[in-house]
Formats: structure tokens, sequence, C-alpha cells
């Protein structure tokens, strides 16, 4: 059995992007109410691509998903501190008091990451 696909499936399988925002996040927004009962002291850092380079982003609290994007928080009175890797490098780093990500562009999420140098 053969099927043929809409130009929406088609550009989905070129970009890997899915432009129905309503299945962005497939079961990305269940997996996080399943961490929901996780201390909200446990850092969650996100790692995610950015052009050629990738940033990591650290010592998130509260993370929702927002049609296709994740928002990450801070505790309260904190900043989220991003690094940006080039080249296996670290080549900036910025701080930030909220950080809002297309999920098509994260590596990794990881709950109670711990910063490495």
């Amino acid at each position: 059995m053969t099927r043929e696909f809409n130009e929406q499936e088609l550009e989905t399988m070129r970009t890997g992007y899915n432009q129905d925002r309503r299945n962005c996040s497939g079961d990305l927004e269940a997996a996080l109410t399943d961490l929901s009962v996780l201390p909200t002291s446990l850092n969650i850092a996100i790692q995610f691509e950015c052009g050629e380079c990738c940033k990591k982003v650290f010592y998130g609290e509260s993370i929702a998903v927002i049609g296709c994007f994740i928002v990450l928080r801070p505790a309260a009175g904190r900043r989220l501190k991003v690094k940006l890797f080039c080249g296996g490098r670290v080549a900036d780093v910025q701080w930030t008091q909220v950080i809002i990500i297309p999920i098509d562009k994260i590596s990794s999420i990881e709950i109670g990451a711990e910063e490495c140098d």
C-alpha cells in the first residue's frame, strides 16, 4: 500500500520542522508534566543549537511548553547562565532572566544538572 503525502508533510520531511504548531511539542509536554513531581530546587539545563554553534543554559527552576517553544525561568532573584560553545570551546557567557527556545533546536534537557568547566 502506498500513501500520498501532502505539501506540509513533505516540507516537514525536508526541513525536519513541523509547521503545524499544535503538533510541535509531541510528548514533550507530557514528559515535563511527569517530571513535575521532582523537587524544584533541581537545576534544569537545556542544550540547543544556535547557528553553527550550540548553547547550554543553566540554573533553570521552572520549565513550560508554549506552542513550539520551551520557556525556562530561574528561581526568584536568580538569573540563567548561558554558555555559547563554538569549535568545542566556550566562546561566550551570558546571563538572562528568561530564555525562550524553539523546540526543534533542543538537543537535551537535563534535570539536576551540574555545571562543569
